[in-house]
């Protein structure tokens, strides 16, 4: 537990240099949104506020910080005939209220969803060469919305801190080369929120699920103020996270069930479901996670 130790003397600054998510490490790090009943991000919360099981065991906290986090966001915009010119542009306006709020420090990119899948803006581009970007994407082509999801989630690679994809679409998935059953499981394994903005009357299950499964969150904007407004919570829950570490116990390698509960009343809180053990050997498990979302 020395480094455990040394981390709490170091303060939260230290726990992003570990790896995130793996046995081989001594720590595994769980960044978890509170909101309260009004669904407003909850701030001033100790450590003392969570419990945190691993496959139903109880494990004591090691490691604690609450603030903001350096930030890895992957904002893809549908730009599918199927959402039309308006749903484009209202799209595109709340695309843009997110980008104006992240930090100059984090990182960003920016995905068009069409014929496939095109980077319009690479990661460490200049902010102002991504607000280009967006103002350009107009309606085209189709929406693989699963092969957007999983090329954001690989584009991350092994960075390090919290890191999230924020899609804004109407749902409708078509032509996708990926199933959805891959996607899905893709990023209930992977590190990374995902976040919905649903620009329709209805939220697909495909949104739903991603969101779900990752610790993020499905919002709807069916106007360009609804968009902003979507923007702006998806802008603050970024920015008010809280990181929870505990020492990972002995175990058999594969998938182990992450679960936060929140000890004060009336509050709510999103987090990962779980991560993948390594293998003595430093290899990853194979072995699938169960089927269940609980």
């Amino acid at each position: 537990m020395c480094l455990t130790i040394a981390l709490l003397a170091l303060g939260w600054a230290a726990a992003p240099l570990l790896a995130q998510f793996a046995s081989t490490t001594e720590v595994v790090e769980v960044y978890a949104t509170v909101t309260d009943q009004k669904g407003r991000p909850v701030t001033g919360l100790t450590a003392d506020a969570f419990n945190v099981f691993e496959d139903g065991t109880a494990q004591p906290v090691r490691v604690f910080a609450a603030g903001e986090f350096p930030l890895a966001v992957a904002v893809a915009l549908d730009r599918s005939f199927s959402m039309g010119t308006r749903g484009v542009d209202t799209a595109r306006a709340g695309a843009r209220r997110l980008v104006d709020q992240l930090q100059p420090t984090d990182r960003l990119m920016i995905l068009a969803i069409g014929d496939g899948v095109e980077t319009v803006s690479a990661f460490d581009s200049p902010r102002e060469s991504a607000r280009q970007a967006l103002d350009g994407i107009a309606p085209w082509g189709s929406s693989p919305i699963g092969d957007t999801v999983a090329l954001a989630v690989e584009a991350f690679g092994g960075q390090r801190g919290r890191k999230a994809v924020v899609l804004w679409s109407d749902g409708a998935e078509r032509e996708a080369q990926r199933a959805t059953a891959e996607v899905v499981e893709q990023v209930r394994r992977a590190d990374v929120l995902v976040y919905s903005v649903a620009v329709a009357r209805t939220v697909s299950p495909l949104l739903s699920e991603l969101a779900a499964v990752s610790g993020g969150r499905v919002l709807q904007a069916r106007d360009r103020k609804g968009a902003e407004v979507a923007a702006g919570v998806i802008a603050a829950e970024l920015r008010h996270q809280y990181l929870l570490g505990y020492a990972p116990p002995a175990g058999q390698a594969g998938w182990r069930r992450i679960e936060v509960r929140m000890k004060p009343p009336g509050l709510s809180v999103r987090a990962r479901q779980g991560y993948i053990a390594a293998a003595p050997s430093g290899k990853a498990s194979s072995e699938p996670p169960p089927a269940s979302n609980q």
